[in-house]
């Protein structure tokens, strides 16, 4: 079992996800109709790892489960908003 989120490895790719996907903004050319997008999909990738270090602190199965549905949720946000780009 997992001591600290840190050590989840859901945790640990979401981490990895979120660094890819500041690295592909950082590389877009930057102009009002992607500035509002990059905003959005950092604020998703950033969301999923926040939901993820949420579960690592709840002890009931009804608040566990909420977190990863959040989980799951900002992740095919953001599967939708790479498409977009």
């Amino acid at each position: 079992m997992a001591r600290t989120v840190e050590d989840l490895v859901v945790w640990q790719l979401s981490r990895e996800l979120m660094n890819d996907v500041f690295d592909l903004c950082d590389e877009l050319p930057t102009n009002s109709r992607n500035f509002g997008l990059q905003d959005q999909i950092k604020r998703a990738v950033v969301s999923i790892m926040t939901n993820i270090s949420e579960v690592a602190s709840r002890s009931s199965l009804k608040e566990y489960g909420r977190f990863l549905d959040y989980a799951n949720g900002s992740s095919a946000e953001v599967r939708t908003q790479l498409i977009v780009f």
